[in-house]
């Protein structure tokens, strides 16, 4: 019973270093993702101050920072270039 409970909190341990091991964010994908949402900021200030036809490009720069934020910000297993790996790819066992 007691080596059961060793053998599984072992397993454990094992499994959350390799996580932290393998898991990281993109931050070219978030330094990207807050210049989009910069942009926002500075395109909806001018909108708001008589430039209408900036309505759009704030739209479109609010949607792909946000979701370029929350794409990239939460730790996942990547590739070496930041994609997030498939769940079937992962080597982790549950």
């Amino acid at each position: 019973m007691v080596e059961a409970l060793q053998h599984h909190v072992d397993q454990a341990i094992r499994r959350l270093i390799k996580d932290d091991e393998t898991s990281r964010r993109d931050w070219n994908g978030i330094v990207l993702a807050s210049l989009f949402l910069v942009g926002a900021t500075w395109s909806g200030s001018e909108a708001i101050d008589g430039q209408w036809l900036l309505w759009p490009v704030t739209v479109f720069l609010v949607v792909f920072g946000t979701v370029g934020l929350s794409s990239d910000f939460p730790k996942a297993p990547r590739d070496e270039r930041g994609r997030r790996l498939k769940p079937e790819t992962v080597d982790t066992p549950l």
